[in-house]
C-alpha cells in the first residue's frame, strides 16, 4: 500500500512539471588531488557521480559550508564548462542549470585568449579558465536530478 501511495504522490510530481529527486541530498567530495578538467571529470565519473553541478544559491551554500577550510581557499573544478553554450557535465537541464555565480568584479566570464571553457569556483565565485590547468575538485555522489 505505501508503494502505491508513493507512486501517487510521484504521478502529482510528473502532472505538474516539478523538479522530482529520486534519492537523497547529494553529497560532496573535496579530490586534493589536481587534475585536468577532463581527468577530474573523468575521475568523478568513476568513483562517485560526476563533477558538482550547483542549480541555485541554497545548493551554493550547501557547497561552501561541507566543503573544508583548504578547498575554500583553493581554486577548484566544478561541471561547468563551455561548447558554445554553458553546459553541465552530468547533463543537468532546465531552469537549475541555468545558475550561475560568476565573479562579476573581474568581468566572468571573460574567454581570456579565447582558451577558458571550463569553470572553477574560488571562496564561492566562478571563473571560466583553461581546462588543462590543473586544480582539485568537488565531486558529488547522489543521484542526478531530472526534469519532466
Amino acid at each position: 500500500q505505501s508503494s502505491s501511495i508513493m507512486e501517487r504522490i510521484l504521478q502529482t510530481f510528473f502532472l505538474s512539471g516539478w523538479l522530482v529527486s529520486t534519492c537523497c541530498p547529494r553529497q560532496y567530495h573535496y579530490v586534493d588531488d589536481a587534475k585536468t578538467w577532463t581527468e577530474a571529470q573523468s575521475y568523478c565519473q568513476q568513483t562517485h557521480t560526476d563533477l558538482v553541478s550547483i542549480e541555485n544559491t541554497e545548493e551554493m551554500k550547501q557547497l561552501n559550508s561541507t566543503v573544508s577550510s583548504a578547498a575554500h581557499s583553493s581554486e577548484l573544478w566544478i561541471g561547468l564548462y563551455s561548447q558554445i553554450r554553458w553546459r553541465w557535465s552530468d547533463g543537468l537541464t532546465g531552469s537549475g542549470a541555468d545558475y550561475r555565480n560568476w565573479d562579476t568584479s573581474e568581468y566572468e566570464p571573460d574567454f581570456y585568449s579565447g582558451v577558458q571553457f571550463c569553470v572553477s569556483s574560488l571562496e564561492g565565485k566562478w571563473w571560466d579558465f583553461q581546462c588543462r590547468e590543473k586544480l582539485q575538485f568537488i565531486c558529488y555522489r547522489g543521484t542526478k536530478k531530472t526534469y519532466i
